[in-house]
């Protein structure tokens, strides 16, 4: 084992999420930006209203 103590198929395998996770993140905010201009409202309340329903999901019924 490398004296960091991960193996290469362990480094790689976190590069792997944190790519995903990095692509992931840049994906949201650019939906996050075009809903807000469609709709007309400021970005921050767009964002604020994602947060909040992720956070405080409404029950599905």
């Amino acid at each position: 084992m490398p004296a960091n103590g991960w193996t290469e198929n362990q480094r790689s395998a976190w590069h792997a999420a944190w790519k995903a996770w990095v692509d992931a993140a840049r994906d949201v905010q650019a939906a996050i930006s075009d809903y807000a201009v469609e709709q007309g409202c400021a970005r921050r309340q767009v964002e604020a209203d994602v947060k909040e329903a992720a956070i405080h999901p409404r029950p599905t019924t």
